[in-house]
């Protein structure tokens, strides 16, 4: 299981590829070279098709590791050609995470499973993957202009909103035998995920705003400097009408492991930060409030 909040819910992404390597716990010695897993749903874990290969237990059941990853990788990774489990992997997000399928490569997930050896009885084992990257919620409340409280939009002049994250880093490296992730420098810009139901990531109170209604996107763990516009808001209903919120004095810092979720109002001429959620994990709690600088 993924320990996700939101597209991957428990689970990784059904149809997602997985990447594991056995290692032998005494020297590293290579037990098996990179195995292509594929996600199932419901925390399973298969191999690509019905023919796919198998691994087994050691002969002498002396102890191994598994390593597994799951991203989008700029290095070639192939079970044909026995890819050796590799010191790092570099991962970028996809400029485009308006789609399920497209938010879950974009999510970069890692685990480690140490000291295996033969189970009595024979049981499954489990590889708990943990997120490496930020994850970004976004929800639109509409709103009256600042300047005439006669000139508003409604949530029918939100509902079909294109949001990007822009000016963001968009790569990283993750070193596989820790887990660590070094962010990258390439700069681009992500357009967010957005359900079918058009209703999803508009609300009109911004008491619902913080329980649900939310856009997603995933980025690398960085820091958006001072002044730097940050979100974009495209209104095709409205002309094309196009807003941008830009971080606030001293930045905003995005941590790894951390969902962040930013309630704008959205007006005629301003988008407005209303309020700023955090949380450390992704599981579902009690997420406390950031005031806005």
């Amino acid at each position: 299981d993924a320990d996700t909040y939101g597209t991957q819910s428990t689970s990784i992404y059904a149809g997602q590829t997985v990447w594991a390597w056995g290692n032998m716990t005494s020297d590293d010695a290579s037990h098996f070279t990179a195995w292509q897993l594929t996600a199932r749903g419901a925390g399973q874990l298969s191999t690509t098709d019905l023919n796919g290969s198998s691994h087994y237990y050691p002969d002498n059941n002396e102890s191994f590791y598994i390593t597994a990853v799951h991203g989008h990788f700029s290095e070639t990774i192939s079970e044909s050609s026995s890819t050796s489990l590799p010191a790092t992997l570099t991962h970028t997000v996809l400029a485009d995470q308006s789609t399920a399928d497209n938010y879950a490569q974009s999510d970069l997930l890692y685990a480690k499973l140490t000291g295996i050896t033969v189970p009595e009885p024979l049981a499954a084992k489990t590889l708990d993957f943990s997120h490496k990257l930020s994850k970004i919620e976004i929800t639109l409340i509409p709103g009256s202009d600042p300047n005439s409280s006669t000139i508003s939009y409604s949530t029918t002049d939100l509902s079909d909103a294109i949001v990007d994250i822009i000016n963001v880093k968009t790569d990283a490296t993750l070193t596989l035998s820790d887990g660590s992730v070094v962010a990258g420098s390439t700069t681009g810009s992500v357009r967010v995920k957005k359900s079918t139901d058009t209703s999803v990531g508009v609300t009109e109170s911004g008491a619902e705003a913080a329980n649900y209604n939310w856009l997603e996107a995933v980025l690398p763990f960085q820091t958006i400097a001072a002044t730097t516009a940050f979100i974009q808001v495209t209104l095709p209903s409205r002309n094309n009408r196009t807003l941008f919120y830009q971080a606030p004095t001293g930045g905003i810092t995005l941590a790894q492991g951390t969902r962040y979720r930013f309630v704008f109002t959205v007006t005629p001429t301003v988008i407005k930060l209303s309020a700023l959620y955090y949380q450390s994990s992704y599981e579902e709690q009690t997420i406390e409030v950031v005031p806005e600088a």
